[in-house]
């Protein structure tokens, strides 16, 4: 298949060559998945793919089942009795050793009857049609029997972390987030009573379903909503809201886009499996999925990958990235998004991209070899998500009208998305245009983020951190995993507004927050941040501003200011070319050790696209360099920190002393010539105590602004600004309509 020699020629693929390339790719991945599978000792005929444990090693297995039974249908004629083999032993081994089994697990468990027991099933099912007339009588009833009971444990027992029968909440503290998991359950008493309408409960299944799944995709309004859907009011069936107005969610404890991606992926299996099936598919699966679609796809680079506006709890490029190809085919087959092909065909391009690089036929070897050695577990399980989706694809891809999948341009793409997004309530704001992904989280998964990069190349950061400097104090673990709102970088006050062309954020931030050290001391609220972030309405620049003053006697252990997080990996071909002041500098991954160069220069641009200018508090950037992978969790990406400020030593801090004090422009699509001009036209005034910062630049187009910012402790009245307040004017504007002054708060003002 010629169009797949080169990763170059997947946008003009057809249908018949994706197809094609995916089945090559999950055939090579069989051979390599031998090495992990097991034969169950005195069990003849049972085996499995993994490690054969409870929990996610029961969905990795699931998730093999449908990849090789799907091998079995499609695959080549020479491997399909492998496939089958393989398919219906890991089948067998699923149906044995479930809680209504008579086999126990590799761990000694029985795997089901919990609240994600199913989602391994949804990930498994839509292959059977495959195998269904190679089971035997046995299996279809072994089959039978643990779908029977995974769909009455949810119709009597359903329980999530303590919380009996369907719960929903906006706040993932609160413990009833279940967006993703109420619309699997609701699809899988859907699916259960379709495929055994002669079950004595099958009525009941299907009426629960439509409560499961009302409660999904749900939002508060749904408390006041008349519309009739299966026969009941919405308001009727609304338990609560999993999502914000705006289609924010709150999994995990932060901005996380990524089970908004699996919510949408768990209706596109019910979607098609039932057409496949030829049964009815609930009214009640398509609630809000348009409106959660519509704001998702804001947040997809051109090139396939999810911006993670709000970080990632999850290996970059794995798992909620992965959920996107079933998610993409339900959005051009339902959802009326013409643009889905270009989007799909670039994933598969980061797919084919990362196989070469492994070339023993695996998914993620070379990346995250190390987690092998470090969990077997959890490595497979990213192993079997890639397979799944790719033999989903298989399935799934001839069920879509090629006319809904017409060959688009990124640049028509980037039209239909360009634009804002705010969430004030969670504190995340972004804008959109062709030249420009901005964006600002302070709930992210690891604290405060911010984006500034070209939207057709998602390739080019990596997420922890990314523009928010890090001040890591006495009791961090410079690394934190996770930031539930009040560890590490609690949240005081936040403020921000979107305007035409951009946004204004600002926020007063807790640093060192509830730190525990050895032993026995707890640290908490060791300093005051107060960061601006603003959005300049040009599409190319982003202007911030971050001052830290120490409540206590403060140690740091590391300050890195700014911290721009550049990935260079795979993805990029392991180099990246800096431009400074005294020429290019190419950065080769890995570096053979540890090291902190001064570019010399307050100015960079990498690879001519994406540049960081240094305003004020320091006199040149410096590249931290690292030998390993430390980007993301489990350190799934090189990355390349550059930092406006850099400190690594333990330094102690007197109370009211000021840790950091800096100013700093982020650019998007500009040259290093367009960067450098941008530095020797911009000024700060920094003269005062009081902590009012002003900067002022001239943009490409020549036009000037000025961003005031009180980030001290008291009114700054000549200014007329409260402390962590901001505001942005254009001087010299042709017209009043130009004039952006942006002084409002966000927690009494929504805009869209």
């Amino acid at each position: 298949m010629n169009a797949c020699s080169n990763p170059a020629g997947f946008e003009k693929m057809s249908y018949e060559d994706v197809i094609s390339w995916a089945i090559n790719s999950l055939c090579k991945w069989s051979r390599w998945a031998q090495r992990w599978w097991y034969d169950l000792p005195g069990c003849d005929g049972l085996g499995c793919f993994g490690t054969g444990y409870q929990q996610w090693a029961a969905q990795t297995n699931q998730k093999y089942i449908g990849a090789m039974a799907t091998l079995a249908a499609v695959g080549p004629e020479d491997q399909r009795d492998f496939a089958l083999d393989r398919a219906l032993r890991a089948l067998r081994y699923e149906l044995a050793t479930h809680t209504t089994g008579h086999v126990d697990r590799t761990d000694g468990s029985r795997w089901g009857r919990t609240w994600i027991s199913v989602l391994g099933l949804e990930r498994m099912l839509y292959a059977m049609p495959n195998i269904q007339d190679r089971l035997t009588d046995a299996d279809r009833d072994d089959l039978r029997r643990v779908l029977l009971s995974e769909a009455q444990w949810g119709l009597d027992e359903h329980e999530r972390h303590g919380h009996k029968g369907i719960r929903a909440g906006k706040w993932a503290a609160d413990g009833c987030n279940s967006p993703e998991s109420n619309l699997w359950e609701g699809a899988f008493l859907w699916r259960v009573a379709s495929m055994y309408p002669d079950n004595a409960r099958a009525d009941e299944m299907h009426e629960r379903a439509h409560d499961f799944l009302i409660n999904a995709a749900s939002i508060d309004a749904d408390a006041q909503d008349e519309t009739i859907v299966a026969g009941k009011k919405v308001k009727d069936r609304h338990v609560g809201a999993n999502f914000f107005p705006s289609y924010a969610l709150d999994h995990h404890g932060y901005l996380n886009l990524g089970y908004s991606i699996i919510t949408l992926s768990n209706a596109a299996f019910l979607h098609f499996d039932m057409r496949r099936l030829g049964c009815d598919t609930p009214e009640s699966l398509y609630h809000h999925s348009a409106d959660l679609w519509n704001s998702v796809r804001k947040m997809v680079f051109s090139n396939g990958r999810l911006a993670r506006i709000g970080g990632d709890t999850r290996i970059p490029y794995t798992y909620c990235q992965e959920y996107m190809l079933p998610s993409l085919l339900y959005a051009a087959d339902h959802l009326n998004e013409r643009h889905t092909w270009g989007l799909l065909t670039n994933q598969l391009k980061m797919i084919d991209v990362e196989s070469r690089a492994n070339g023993d036929g695996s998914y993620y070897s070379a990346r995250l070899g190390e987690m092998v050695q470090s969990s077997p577990y959890y490595y497979v399980r990213l192993e079997s998500d890639r397979a799944a989706v790719l033999a989903m694809l298989v399935n799934y891809l001839p069920m879509v009208d090629k006319k809904k999948m017409p060959a688009t341009t990124a640049a028509e793409y980037e039209s239909q998305v360009e634009g804002g997004w705010i969430e004030p309530e969670h504190g995340a704001v972004m804008h959109r245009s062709p030249t420009r992904f901005v964006s600002f989280a302070l709930r992210a998964h690891e604290g405060p983020q911010a984006l500034c990069l070209p939207p057709d190349d998602g390739h080019m950061v990596d997420w922890r951190l990314n523009l928010v400097s890090m001040i890591c104090c006495l009791g961090d673990s410079c690394q934190p995993l996770t930031n539930n709102h009040d560890r590490i970088r609690a949240i005081v006050e936040q403020n921000m507004s979107l305007f035409d062309g951009g946004f204004l954020a600002s926020a007063t931030i807790a640093e060192g927050n509830h730190n525990f050290v050895p032993e026995g001391l707890l640290l908490t609220n060791q300093a005051t941040s107060r960061v601006v972030y603003c959005a300049l309405p040009d599409g190319h620049t982003m202007l911030v501003m971050h001052r830290c003053t120490a409540n206590i006697r403060v140690f740091t252990r590391a300050i890195k200011g700014m911290h721009l997080n550049i990935a260079n990996d795979i993805f990029n071909g392991m180099k990246r070319t800096i431009t400074t002041v005294s020429g290019d500098i190419t950065l080769d991954a890995p570096p053979a050790h540890n090291e902190a160069i001064s570019l010399k220069s307050p100015w960079a641009c990498v690879n001519d696209k994406m540049g960081v200018v240094g305003l004020y508090g320091a006199d040149s950037l410096v590249v931290d360099r690292c030998p390993t992978r430390r980007g993301g969790p489990f350190n799934g990406l090189h990355t390349e920190e550059i930092c406006w400020t850099h400190n690594p030593r333990m330094t102690a801090w007197d109370k009211g002393d000021t840790i950091l004090d800096i100013g700093f422009a982020a650019t998007s699509s500009l040259d290093a010539k367009a960067v450098r001009k941008l530095h020797a036209n911009a000024t700060a005034e920094t003269g005062t105590d009081d902590g009012v910062r002003a900067l002022t630049v001239e943009t490409a187009e020549g036009r000037k602004f000025r961003l005031v910012c009180n980030l001290g402790q008291s009114r700054a009245d000549d200014i007329g600004l409260d402390p962590g307040e901001a505001k942005l004017d254009e001087l010299a504007a042709p017209s009043p309509q130009n004039i952006c002054h942006l002084n409002r708060r966000a927690r009494s003002t929504r805009e869209q």
